[in-house]
């Protein structure tokens, strides 16, 4: 059934002809899919390499927040942090066959089915869900705490100086005109942060263009 024809053995020849045809189309039809799966490789690969940058941007930010000396903190960096639930379908079409696009076409499929689940659910493939943020507080004792958002931390003296470090030095990173600039900024009751936290805050801020404004 299906097949033209209008006694068996007419439906069989049409099936014979349909088999027979098979290997002319397999090659469109591989092409086709070849083809789909270097576009999608190539984009994928280019937010790779844009998750990466965002990793060394993070290296950068640490190695500079470092520099900056807070007491009762031993350290203080940023971790990005990639979410493998999200990526690894992306990983295997990026990663799967080598030179050969069909070396694992079974593998690299059902990445790609998995890929139109994920699209169907979330259609704007966002590199933000890509990964996540961690703020890395090492206190003087060898102590570290996580946080996922820097809003999270308690406001008290030592936290008030970091979250005021931390924005200074991604605000300034944030700025592409790179003419001289002064950004005011407040901290409310400053009186909360010890004097050498607040030199630090002081000398960071003219440094990279900020200034401080402090109220009890």
């Amino acid at each position: 059934d299906g097949f033209a024809g209008g006694s068996d053995d007419e439906k069989i020849d049409a099936i014979i002809e349909a088999v027979d045809s098979l290997g002319e189309r397999e090659k469109p039809y591989r092409d086709h899919l070849g083809n789909v799966i270097k576009g999608m490789r190539a984009t994928f690969q280019r937010m790779f390499e844009a998750l990466d940058s965002l990793t060394e941007s993070a290296e950068r930010f640490s190695r500079t927040i470092g520099n900056v000396a807070i007491s009762n903190l031993r350290d203080l960096s940023v971790k990005i942090v990639e979410n493998t639930e999200v990526t690894r379908n992306y990983r295997s079409v990026v990663d799967a066959g080598g030179a050969d696009l069909f070396s694992d076409l079974t593998a690299t499929e059902g990445a790609i089915n998995e890929i139109n689940k994920t699209i169907q659910r979330a259609p704007v493939l966002r590199l933000a869900d890509w990964f996540g943020v961690q703020f890395v507080v090492k206190t003087a004792d060898g102590v570290d705490t996580v946080y996922n958002d820097l809003s999270k931390i308690e406001s008290n003296g030592t936290t008030m100086a970091i979250k005021a470090l931390v924005n200074i030095v991604l605000i300034q990173a944030m700025i592409r005109d790179r003419r001289p600039f002064i950004l005011p900024f407040y901290i409310d009751e400053a009186n909360q942060i010890d004097e050498a936290n607040l030199r630090e805050i002081w000398a960071l801020a003219n440094k990279m263009g900020f200034s401080p404004i402090f109220a009890p």
